[in-house]
C-alpha cells in the first residue's frame, strides 16, 4: 500500500491523472478496536425525549418499591432497538385486548430484544393498559413493586417505550417499556 506522501509525489510528477482519488487510512493506533465505529445517535423525537425525561426524573428521585428502598439511579439512554422490541409487544397486546409479556409467537422480552438487534446482558419489561397518558402510566408502574423495581433498577442502562391504542377493547390504551443493558 502506498502512503499519502508517495501518492502526492506521483501525482505532482504527473504519473497519476489529475482526477485520481487519494485517500489515507487512520494509523492503526487511531482505528477503533474491531474496526467498528458506533454511528452517531440521531436526535430523539419529541415524544421519546419527553418520555425519557419523565422516566429519568423518577430514577433521580429514588423510590420505595413495595417496601424495598431503591436509591436514586443513573439516567437511562433511549434505545431504538428497545423501542422496536416494545412496539412488537404493544401491538400484540392491543390486538388481543389484554396485557401479556408473552409475544404473539411465544417470545420472551429477551428474545424480542435480540430480534431487534440489542445484544443484552440485562432485560426487563413493564406492561400496562388503561391509561391514556404517559404520566399516569408511569405512576401506575411506580405503584407496582415489580414494575417500580424495573424502572429504578440501576443495572439497566437503556430504555424504549411504545404505546398502541385499540379503542374497541376494554382497556383501550396499551403501553410497553423495555429496559436493557448491552452485552459488553
Amino acid at each position: 500500500m502506498r502512503t499519502l506522501s508517495s501518492l502526492l509525489a506521483l501525482a505532482a510528477a504527473g504519473v497519476l491523472p489529475a482526477a485520481a482519488q487519494v485517500t489515507e487510512s487512520a494509523p492503526p493506533e487511531r482505528q477503533p478496536k474491531g474496526g467498528y465505529v458506533e454511528p452517531p445517535a440521531k436526535p430523539l423525537s419529541a415524544a421519546a425525549e419527553a418520555t425519557l425525561k419523565q422516566i429519568n426524573a423518577y430514577r433521580a428521585a429514588g423510590a420505595n418499591c413495595g417496601g424495598q428502598a431503591m436509591p436514586p439511579a443513573p439516567p437511562l439512554a433511549w434505545s431504538e432497538p428497545l423501542e422496536k422490541a416494545a412496539e412488537v409487544q404493544v401491538a400484540h397486546n392491543a390486538r388481543i385486548g389484554d396485557v401479556s409479556h408473552r409475544g404473539a409467537d411465544g417470545s420472551s422480552v429477551g428474545q424480542r430484544m435480540t430480534a431487534a438487534g440489542f445484544e443484552w446482558r440485562a432485560a426487563g419489561e413493564n406492561a400496562a393498559a388503561g391509561n391514556d397518558s404517559l404520566r399516569a402510566t408511569l405512576a401506575q408502574w411506580m405503584e407496582s413493586p415489580g414494575h417500580c423495581r424495573n424502572m429504578m433498577g440501576a443495572d439497566f442502562k437503556e430504555v424504549g417505550v411504545a404505546r398502541q391504542d385499540n379503542l374497541s377493547s376494554t382497556y383501550r390504551h396499551y403501553w410497553i417499556m423495555v429496559l436493557g443493558t448491552k452485552m459488553k
